[in-house]
């Protein structure tokens, strides 16, 4: 947590930054910065000017929103994706009140947000034209946050047999 400030919409805010290294012998680096909101019945995340509704009152199982509501039909245009694969996703509460082991580490009153599991086509089926996989979870501890994120997107064309895309898979291994 870098610092309180207000958002665009005058909501109290607070900015976090990021840092990775490659391994404990490395000195660690900013790599990103955020802006986390809480409104009165939401927490809000701002990553690269795109806000996600990432939790929701009230916490409950098998409860849903569209986590992804204010983001444009085309959150990544340089990318070069089909416009909408982020469009209309409905964020799920499962295993409400769960302990969870993350890198061999039990954290009680876990919950889990699955926001997408969606594949269309198999690039593993010989004559297959296209295929589009999207898979998107979080894992939250109580009084800690964010323990565990994966996400993947990729497109596949099987007139050249190429696949774009990208993911990333975040872990926790340590908090104060």
């Amino acid at each position: 947590m870098d610092a309180q400030l207000t958002d665009n919409l005058g909501q109290p805010a607070y900015r976090i930054i990021r840092y990775i290294r490659k391994d404990a012998t490395r000195n660690w680096t900013p790599n990103n910065t955020f802006m986390a909101v809480q409104t009165a019945n939401s927490i809000e995340f701002v990553e690269n000017n795109l806000r996600f509704i990432k939790l929701v009152s009230p916490i409950k199982q098998d409860y849903t929103w569209k986590g992804n509501r204010y983001l444009t039909i085309d959150p990544y245009p340089s990318y070069g994706f089909s416009s909408a694969f982020m469009d209309g996703w409905d964020y799920t509460y499962q295993n409400v009140n769960s302990s969870l082991i993350v890198g061999g580490v039990n954290y009680q009153n876990t919950i889990t947000v699955a926001e997408r599991d969606e594949t269309l086509g198999d690039p593993k089926i010989p004559g297959t034209l296209y295929a589009e996989r999207t898979y998107s979870i979080e894992k939250y501890a109580k009084n800690i946050g964010l323990i565990f994120k994966q996400f993947l997107h990729y497109e596949y064309q099987g007139n050249n047999k190429s696949f774009k895309g990208f993911g990333v898979k975040l872990t926790i291994f340590d908090h104060n």
